[in-house]
C-alpha cells in the first residue's frame, strides 16, 4: 500500500513492523560487522517507539523485549537489564503471561548472565521455567524451552568455566554438565528423565 494512504496509525504500525523484522534478521546474522550492530541496535529502538505512538503494553512489553536481546547479545550489561526489567514490569502491571511472561523472565536471566550475577541469573532461570508452564501453545512452549535450555547451559559455563561441576564429598564424580545439558536439549528432554545408562557417560570418574 503507498505510504500515502496510510493513515498515521497505520504508518506507525508498519514502520514498527518493519524495524521489528529487520532488528531480528541482524539479531540471526552470524557474520555481523560493526555497522551492522549499529544498525540492529537502531531498528530495536526504532521498533519500540513507533510501537509507542500507537500500540498496546503487549507492543511495548515485547519491543522492550527486542531492545534487551539485541544489548544482551552486544554484551552491554546496563542497557540489557534496564530493557529486561522494563519489558517484565510492563507484563507483570499489565496481566501479561504466557509466551510474553516467560520470554520477560528469560530476558533478566540472559541479562544478569551478561553482568556475571551468576545467582540472580539462575533464579530468573527457574521463574522463567515456571512460567513456561503456562504457554498454552505447544509450539510456543517448544521453542520457548529450547531458548532456556541453552541459557541454563551458559549459566552453568558462567558458574563452571570448566563446564564440570563437582559434588561437595571428594570421593564423588564429577558431573560433566554442560555435556548433559546439550545432549538433553538434542534429545528433548530434562535431566531428571535421563536413564541411569545415559548418565553414566556425563560422570567423570577419573579424578
Amino acid at each position: 500500500m503507498d505510504d500515502n494512504k496510510l493513515t498515521i496509525a497505520e504508518w506507525h504500525r508498519k514502520q514498527a513492523v518493519e524495524c521489528f523484522n529487520s532488528c531480528w534478521d541482524y539479531i540471526e546474522k552470524k557474520d555481523r560487522t560493526a555497522e551492522d550492530d549499529m544498525k540492529m541496535i537502531h531498528l530495536a529502538h526504532a521498533s519500540r517507539y513507533h510501537w509507542g505512538e500507537i500500540g498496546t503494553a503487549l507492543q511495548f512489553a515485547r519491543g522492550e523485549w527486542q531492545i534487551s536481546r539485541v544489548y544482551a547479545l552486544l554484551g552491554r550489561f546496563e542497557s540489557a537489564l534496564y530493557h529486561a526489567k522494563n519489558n517484565l514490569e510492563l507484563c507483570q502491571s499489565h496481566n501479561i503471561g504466557d509466551f510474553d511472561l516467560a520470554f520477560a523472565y528469560e530476558a533478566n536471566a540472559r541479562a544478569y548472565l551478561i553482568g556475571k550475577e551468576v545467582n540472580l541469573a539462575n533464579s530468573f532461570l527457574k521463574l522463567a521455567e515456571d512460567a513456561a508452564e503456562n504457554i498454552a501453545k505447544d509450539a510456543d512452549k517448544e521453542y520457548f524451552l529450547s531458548e532456556l535450555a541453552q541459557l541454563k547451559i551458559n549459566a552453568f559455563e558462567e558458574g563452571f568455566p570448566d563446564g564440570i561441576y563437582t559434588e561437595p564429598q571428594p570421593s564423588d564424580p564429577k558431573l560433566k554438565v554442560k555435556a548433559m545439558y546439550e545432549y538433553c536439549d538434542k534429545k528433548g528432554i530434562t535431566p531428571e528423565e535421563l536413564s541411569e545408562e545415559e548418565m553414566q557417560q556425563f560422570l567423570n570418574k577419573s579424578v
